[in-house]
């Protein structure tokens, strides 16, 4: 219908971080209060059978002597510095489908324990499995043999440190941005985090509004996880908001 903005239209934009400094990360809504009483710590899950784990430890195993020791992609905080995520109403960051998006504020500290790489690597360490493609022994054994060491090595020869990122924007070269990710070696404290986005349900899909249609909102949410308490009030706000821009 001409001049109705579908859940669809509403595109997911967050603001480059040479506009604000911020690295974006995704987390399930859920984990919120958590987040913002204790921050980001980087957690390795010890599961044999779960993706990231396949993933990140094949590129840990193959990792080259010139990425300095702190980079261990199994232990880190994922981010982004794009100024767009693509993808549709069940779009991706970090990995799954998320409920909120926190902004993070670059120190120093962590501006020097961060490290950029290409994830279309590693959608080729894991993908054919995950496609049911190794459906024999041998195919199976090729490709781990052969094959993964070098999507591994086009993951560390083309990634590099933030601060030399930060001087080209390498990023910035790729058709499709969302194949950009930050690796931050480092815990995160509370006061360097913001809340920048909510994924909400709505009645034509799930759809993403940010910090700036909402500022006041966002504010309130903030302070209340701050003080270990749930957020359902702003949420719902969120989402009216995001049916009558539907409906309007």
């Amino acid at each position: 219908m001409p001049g109705v903005m579908s859940w669809e239209e509403m595109n997911w934009l967050l603001p480059d971080f040479d506009e604000t400094g911020l690295i974006y990360h995704g987390s399930p809504s859920e984990n919120l209060v958590s987040i913002f009483q204790r921050g980001l710590i980087p957690r390795f899950k010890e599961d044999p059978t779960e993706q990231h784990h396949i993933i990140y430890e094949a590129h840990y195993r193959h990792r080259p002597n010139f990425i300095p020791n702190w980079v261990d992609p199994r232990k880190c905080i994922f981010g982004y510095m794009n100024k767009a995520r693509q993808g549709g109403s069940d779009g991706i960051v970090d990995g799954k489908v998320n409920d909120a998006i926190i902004g993070i504020e670059t120190t120093d500290h962590i501006i020097e324990r961060t490290w950029t790489a290409c994830d279309q690597f590693s959608d080729m360490v894991n993908g054919p499995e995950e496609a049911g493609y190794f459906d024999t022994p041998e195919r199976k054994a090729f490709y781990k043999d052969r094959m993964e060491p070098v999507a591994c090595e086009a993951y560390w020869k083309t990634s590099l440190s933030f601060v030399d990122n930060l001087k080209i924007r390498w990023d910035h070269l790729l058709p499709m941005q969302e194949y950009h990710e930050l690796l931050i070696c480092s815990e995160i404290a509370p006061e360097s985090l913001s809340l920048q986005g909510f994924r909400v349900q709505g009645s034509n899909g799930r759809r993403e509004v940010l910090r700036s249609d909402l500022r006041e909102v966002f504010l309130n949410a903030e302070e209340k996880l701050r003080n270990n308490v749930e957020i359902v009030q702003e949420l719902k706000a969120v989402t009216e908001f995001c049916e009558r821009a539907v409906s309007a």
